[in-house]
């Protein structure tokens, strides 16, 4: 069974995914329930509801006690609900007001839930007009994402990048290079990096690791162990701490940092502040993500992610008739530098 789906899901998943692989085919009889529990490893009730939902669903069509043949669903309607999929509420507020700018917000209605909340309301989800736009969903979520696909739902991803799911994405690359040049023009080539190991809670930093060495290698930047920091960071506080003499203690570092994880900036930055080291004078710093309390200062770069040009792919998405086509939708969204 597919983690975090109960039992009933993940048997209407299974029978999806043998239609889908041929192994079921449309027009044909759906085996006998008894089959069915056998095949599947699990009880006649899970069977029961299993085959009711697909029947509502539209998948199935028969009644208890004669055999049942397997449709094709219709055509789905227009998008008349949206629901918002994501572990920042207040962030997603805000990307509602972008989604619904310049809206009939009467023809239109948004719903958000926590990831936390998804593997409970899936039923929900998969009703007629209904859409999920995912706001960086982590791994685990991709057996729910499995599921809705094929039940049909539309979903786009934003700013993370599964298998064919439809997306809208940060290019990582052109940031990447512009921050970079404005990094390594002030403090020099020599560079430290920071960064979290790319697992599983963090699945988008594989891409973004290789990116920064890409760069390295075709710009010469001096890239070497000692300086290379990619670690698992299970406590940045005391471990940044310890690596302070390294980074901010020897004569000899690199004048360069590049901190790829918000989570490591301020523990770098009170690990500066111990050993009186002074942004733009001492060191240079830039961090791939938006952070308040070097905004403007000195000394500092970072990428700003362009939320609303997300939304607003994600609302072509949606006006275009791609998100029920079935049409794959791919758009790629460049994200702002500053540095002073």
């Amino acid at each position: 069974m597919d983690a975090g789906l109960n039992k009933t899901d993940a048997l209407v998943k299974a029978i999806l995914e043998d239609l889908s692989g041929g192994a079921l085919r449309y027009g044909g009889r759906l085996p006998s329930r008894n089959v069915l529990a056998r095949k599947y490893k699990c009880s006649r009730t899970t069977v029961e509801r299993a085959v009711a939902a697909l029947t509502r669903a539209g998948y199935l069509s028969g009644r208890k006690g004669s055999c049942t043949t397997i449709l094709r669903p219709g055509a789905r309607p227009a998008a008349g609900r949206i629901v918002f999929v994501g572990n920042g509420l207040p962030a997603l507020c805000e990307l509602e007001l972008l989604l619904l700018a310049g809206r009939e917000t009467s023809t239109l209605s948004i719903v958000r839930i926590t990831e936390r909340q998804i593997f409970g309301r899936l039923e929900e989800l998969c009703e007629p007009g209904c859409c999920v736009i995912w706001m960086l969903p982590r791994e685990e979520m991709l057996s729910a994402m499995d599921y809705l696909r094929l039940r049909n739902v539309p979903q786009l991803i934003i700013n993370r990048q599964y298998a064919s799911f439809d997306y809208v994405l940060t290019d990582t690359h052109s940031g990447l290079q512009e921050g970079l040049r404005w990094l390594t023009e002030r403090g020099g080539r020599p560079i430290t990096f920071l960064s979290y190991r790319a697992d599983p809670r963090y699945p988008y930093l594989a891409e973004r690791i290789i990116s920064f060495f890409e760069r390295g290698i075709h710009q010469d930047y001096q890239l070497t162990p000692e300086y290379c920091f990619l670690r698992e960071f299970e406590n940045p506080a005391v471990e940044i701490a310890a690596l302070g003499e390294s980074i901010f203690g020897d004569a000899k570092a690199p004048k360069s940092i590049f901190v790829m994880n918000l989570n490591l900036l301020d523990p770098l930055l009170d690990a500066a502040e111990r050993y009186g080291r002074i942004a733009g004078r001492d060191y240079w710093l830039f961090s791939f993500d938006a952070v308040p309390r070097i905004a403007g200062r000195a000394g500092f770069g970072m990428l700003r992610q362009r939320f609303d040009l997300q939304i607003g792919e994600a609302r072509r998405w949606l006006e275009s008739g791609c998100a029920f086509s079935g049409k794959p939708f791919h758009a790629v969204v460049k994200a702002d530098f500053t540095g002073n």
